[in-house]
């Protein structure tokens, strides 16, 4: 099954954005990183392999998917449903336009501002190291804006469909234009979302101007720091991760190692900020988005996989992915901007002593307890019954597994037992057993 959109009823930037995403296919080392040997497992896990979800196509607009059919009920939908009914106007302030008030009525806070400067996105022209596109996110939404354009594009991570994409129009002197964009699904609904429609975050080498050179099309929180933000700015402390961030206009040839520049890079001397909501694409963020990406995909291809009764191939993965056992282990202790770090970590229910899935570790992981927050989310929870049972048990087999001297544990058995109290104090709707 294909997704079939004549070029002829595409708009020019649409078309623009299908070429790259052709472009990006027949890019050198593509997905890399997928064939990387699977690590070590403990013994409760060790029918967990590494692979990625089988990524055979699936008919997304059959029922009961029916993805171009059915309404999401994504936040985004809500939005727009209350910008008919007149219930809220968008403001606009400075320029850029509704930016501001549109995170503000998302949720999506600032300070998750990211800057990318590769051409990988449908307003390619206005992409440059110069005036990179700014990306703001929280658990269920995505927002990217670029200087001087019109157009801001919307994403969310619908419990149903997975993700559904918008774009949303500020015509000069006329009302804003909020409306579903089926065409996103040419970039996508591609391997790189696992045949599903979902996120992506790539990492892909540029030029002096930000067109794209080489690079990888799925970053997750298992890619290699030395692979990671190509094609974008990453601030804050981070010096002592080697990564690909910042780095642009120098030759990338097959085999050659690229690494940003040592010592803090000063943003402001690459980019004029003066119209983007924040000074920063700071790190945290970054290490959010590449875990969080990749596991909404995998949640969406086990929903689907379970919903149109097809061979289940996610649920191994997605267990692995969600227990962090394949994470890349931080080189040197991180330190993220307060401001983002206090916002996420606020967002989680918190057990009777205080602690919380959303907790940072910095030290030599992103997260101090090793399950993600993303069990608690709207997506996890609409699984279908059965499949989400199956995870929360192979969860609880690899938590209360016991090592030994063959089989040692990734996860120490404090963490774990810390893990199990935090799950049945915070999370609704765990199986009996739990």
């Amino acid at each position: 099954m294909h997704l079939v959109v004549p070029l002829s009823n595409m708009a020019p930037s649409r078309i623009v954005a299908w070429l790259i995403c052709f472009s990006l296919s027949m890019v050198q080392r593509v997905d890399a990183q997928q064939s990387t040997p699977p690590k070590p497992a403990i013994s409760a896990v060790q029918r967990l392999s590494l692979p990625s979800a089988a990524e055979t196509e699936l008919p997304y607009n059959q029922l009961p998917i029916s993805y171009l059919q059915t309404t999401p009920r994504d936040p985004v939908t809500k939005l727009l449903q209350r910008l008919e009914r007149k219930e809220v106007t968008l403001e606009k302030s400075g320029s850029s336009g509704v930016l501001k008030h549109l995170l503000r009525e998302l949720r999506v806070p600032v300070s998750s501002q990211l800057l990318v400067f590769s051409k990988s996105s449908a307003q390619a022209k206005l992409i440059t190291p110069a005036t990179p596109r700014a990306v703001y996110f929280n658990d269920d939404v995505y927002v990217g804006w670029v200087p001087g354009s019109s157009l801001i594009e919307i994403s969310a991570a619908d419990p149903d469909l997975g993700g559904t994409f918008y774009s949303l129009l500020q015509p000069e002197g006329g009302e804003v234009q909020l409306r579903r964009d089926e065409s996103c699904l040419l970039c996508h609904l591609t391997r790189s979302t696992l045949r599903v429609p979902g996120h992506l975050v790539r990492s892909f080498t540029t030029d002096s101007l930000g067109n794209l050179q080489t690079g990888w099309s799925r970053i997750t929180h298992a890619t290699a720091y030395e692979e990671r933000w190509a094609g974008w700015y990453v601030t804050g402390p981070a010096d002592s991760l080697q990564h690909l961030g910042n780095v642009f206009g120098t030759s990338s040839k097959p085999g050659q190692k690229l690494s940003a520049p040592p010592g803090p890079f000063n943003i402001a001397k690459a980019c004029d900020l003066k119209d983007y909501l924040s000074a920063e694409s700071d790190v945290l963020p970054h290490l959010v988005l590449d875990h969080q990406a990749h596991g909404h995909n995998l949640i969406t291809r086990l929903n689907y996989e379970a919903r149109l009764k097809k061979p289940i191939t996610a649920l191994e993965p997605l267990v692995r992915y969600l227990l962090f056992l394949d994470e890349a282990s931080l080189s040197a202790p991180v330190v993220g901007k307060a401001d983002y770090r206090r916002w996420f970590e606020e967002q989680g229910p918190r057990d009777p002593a205080q602690r919380s899935l959303r907790e940072f570790d910095l030290q030599t992981r992103l997260f101090k307890y090793r399950l993600s927050y993303l069990v608690s989310s709207p997506a996890f929870a609409a699984l279908p019954d059965q499949p989400r049972a199956a995870v929360w048990q192979r969860i609880k087999e690899v938590l209360t597994t016991t090592a030994t001297n063959s089989q040692p544990t990734v996860i120490p058995p404090a963490e774990r037992h810390a893990i199990l109290e935090i799950v049945r104090a915070t999370v609704k709707g765990l199986p009996e057993g739990w």
